[in-house]
């Protein structure tokens, strides 16, 4: 659960801010303060700190020395020696790397609107790992190509923080979410096949009630959609699970089109779980005009 570590006492602030990011995946800092309870200025200050780490004093002297030799140059209408060039670029690139191995950053495109994402690199990572006590594996960053994703679904964290509170709400990320769910199949004591699980996007639990949610980016095809709804009929229905499932997506015409797509699935089922269908930050009406009981 996300917000196990916001007040961690055995935690210190960088390592909650590494756990918070990677439960989040892809944020930017608006997402991680509310998380986190933090001022815009405490999450910026400990990225700088993350993203310094393994930087020598030394290198970052000798970086900011080329620098000013280059720019000595132009000033001159000349060019640095090639050598000067050469340090300066192996160097840059050094210490960027270094930055990216603890938190990258994430530019989305001018267009997007949107400010910088933070995601976790190789050695943010491992050491979320390290301190759950969870083994390695394979360590794999996120692709940058999801951000969309990433953003859609923690701002539908974001609003529910903003309108039900740290107290009414815990949050549970896919992984957590699909464990829970794996658990209650094991609990049956019947064969299954976890490949055919359906991997909840998040589970949230609103003053007592469980929701499944599902953020749609209008990236996947109508054939990725059919399947995944059909998994959750077949999860649900055989664990007899109640609770709703929530979509959430970013226009009123995607929304529509995700319950049409329904409106024909359903068809191929006895019982069927409850879904919904919103444009994003509509699901907040519902959810309170319905006071999360459906």
């Amino acid at each position: 659960m996300i917000f196990h570590y916001t007040d961690h006492p055995h935690l210190s602030a960088e390592e909650r801010l590494l756990m918070v990011l990677d439960e989040l995946g892809m944020a930017d800092r608006n997402h991680i303060a509310a998380v986190l309870q933090w001022t815009d200025n405490s999450v910026r200050t400990i990225i700088h700190r993350l993203r310094s780490k393994g930087i020598s004093a030394e290198d970052r002297d000798r970086l900011e020395q080329l620098k000013k030799e280059i720019q000595n140059k132009w000033g001159e209408r000349r060019e640095a020696p090639a050598e000067v060039r050469r340090e300066y670029q192996t160097l840059s690139q050094s210490i960027q790397e270094a930055r990216d191995a603890w938190i990258r950053i994430i530019r989305p495109t001018k267009a997007a609107k949107r400010n910088n994402l933070y995601t976790l690199g190789v050695k943010g990572i491992q050491y979320c790992r390290q301190i759950i006590l969870e083994q390695q594996g394979t360590i794999k960053e996120k692709q940058d190509s999801h951000w969309g994703h990433y953003v859609g679904l923690n701002d539908i964290l974001l609003r529910l923080i903003q309108s039900f509170g740290y107290e009414k709400l815990q949050w549970y990320g896919s992984y957590e979410a699909t464990s829970y769910l794996f658990r209650s199949l094991d609990q049956l004591g019947e064969k299954y096949d976890r490949k055919k699980v359906i991997r909840p996007d998040a589970l949230g639990v609103i003053d007592g009630q469980m929701v499944w949610f599902e953020y749609d980016n209008d990236t996947e095809w109508t054939q990725q959609i059919e399947k995944k709804m059909r998994e959750y009929v077949e999860t649900l229905t055989r664990i007899q699970d109640p609770n709703p499932v929530v979509w959430v997506a970013p226009s009123h015409e995607r929304a529509t089109k995700l319950q049409e797509i329904w409106e024909y699935i359903r068809e191929e089922f006895d019982v069927i779980p409850k879904m919904y269908f919103f444009e994003a930050g509509k699901e907040i009406d519902w959810l309170q005009s319905m006071k999360v009981s459906a």
